[in-house]
């Protein structure tokens, strides 16, 4: 598949230099993540969008992804969508945000970032029970990210997940589970079952990671760099199921 970057044009040259196998197209007018002009219409024309990280919250970033997100609802077909970092601290300030979810929307709150967003929990089983309730009321995907990241469904269901290690709590772990998030709703993932496979794949590419360098050295690139490990397990897991039950 093709995958398109929509950074502030002060950063259009950095990412096509770090990340040389996407497309770019930085909106026009703007020289920083606080100065975000208009969302791209062609944005209707992808398989799934995520928002979020390095976007900035003033707000004109505020403005910019109110109108980002009307746009996407109001498609004739669905578009998937992936809010993580600074798109949370933005809907946590302004209650008028969340009518502009689209259903099934994945949200993907660290615990402090789901704490802006639903206020103090007393404990992980309270802010769990917390998570389940708002994915049923606003018809979402709230991915409670920590240890044995809970994954609450529009259904009510809930899913822990039990592959990672604490050397992923490193900067830039979360926002390569938000790019893998994205990638499985653009395969055509339902949002549901996109949540729960992209976090046990970034987890067990965290362990494959931290396997090879260690917990104390993993960073989020080496997350990355393990992810076609995870996933070539998982397809051998299959595989042996499968000829199990021959």
């Amino acid at each position: 598949g093709l995958l398109t970057l929509s950074p502030p044009l002060c950063g259009e040259a950095a990412a096509q230099q770090q990340v040389p196998e996407a497309l770019c197209e930085a909106s026009p007018n703007k020289e920083s993540g606080d100065t975000l002009g208009e969302p791209h219409k062609a944005w209707l024309g992808y398989q799934a969008v995520g928002i979020g990280p390095g976007m900035g919250v003033s707000a004109a970033a505020g403005g910019y992804l109110k109108k980002a997100l009307g746009q996407l609802r109001l498609a004739e077909e669905d578009v998937p969508v992936v809010l993580d970092a600074d798109a949370l601290n933005l809907l946590a300030a302004d209650e008028f945000a969340w009518g502009f979810l689209p259903a099934g929307t994945i949200l993907t709150p660290h615990p402090k970032e789901f704490a802006r967003l639903f206020g103090p929990q007393r404990s992980r089983g309270a802010a769990v029970a917390t998570a389940r309730a708002k994915a049923q009321e606003h018809r979402i995907v709230i991915v409670l990210k920590g240890h044995h990241t809970a994954v609450a469904l529009p259904s009510g269901q809930v899913w822990f997940n039990t592959t990672g290690n604490s050397g992923m709590a490193t900067g830039g772990s979360g926002d390569v589970l938000t790019g893998l998030l994205t990638s499985l709703l653009a395969q055509g993932y339902p949002p549901a079952q996109a949540a729960v496979l992209g976090v046990y794949l970034h987890g067990r590419a965290g362990e494959l990671a931290a396997a090879a360098r260690s917990e104390e050295a993993l960073v989020a690139s080496d997350i990355t760099a393990a992810l076609g490990a995870a996933f070539t397990g998982l397809r051998q897991a299959q595989r042996e199921q499968q000829l199990a039950r021959m």
